[in-house]
């Protein structure tokens, strides 16, 4: 599994992506999937889990957790709530709900819950 950095990131990120450890990041990805579990058909922010995980991730930082979200995502572990609007792109707008900083941030939920049928 190991942690992946995009090919245009800069090389800070593929340095971190390498420290990553598969043990660490099943660790990371089991600590998201209880917390999802525990919060259900409200979801989840980044700031929400990294809030609720911090226990077991005290030495990650909160940037650790979105490339994690992802790789839960391409497996099908997790899923964002589509809004039903699309950003001048054409990519789909998900729910959100602010964050510590006052920004917006995507609200993640279990797969497993099927919390959108």
């Amino acid at each position: 599994m190991s942690g992946a950095a995009r090919a245009s990131d800069p090389a800070t990120s593929h340095d971190a992506a390498r420290s990553m450890s598969d043990e660490r990041i099943g660790e990371l990805h089991r600590a998201i999937i209880a917390c999802l579990e525990s919060t259900r058909s409200v979801g989840a922010t980044i700031d929400e889990i990294a809030e609720h995980t911090n226990v077991r991730i005290a030495n990650e930082r909160r940037q650790s957790l979105s490339p994690r979200m992802v790789e839960l995502e391409r497996k099908g572990l997790v899923q964002r709530k589509a809004t039903g609007e699309f950003t001048p792109s054409g990519r789909p707008r998900f729910e959100t709900r602010k964050g510590k900083s006052g920004v917006g941030q995507q609200v993640w939920f279990l797969t497993l819950d099927n919390v959108f049928s």
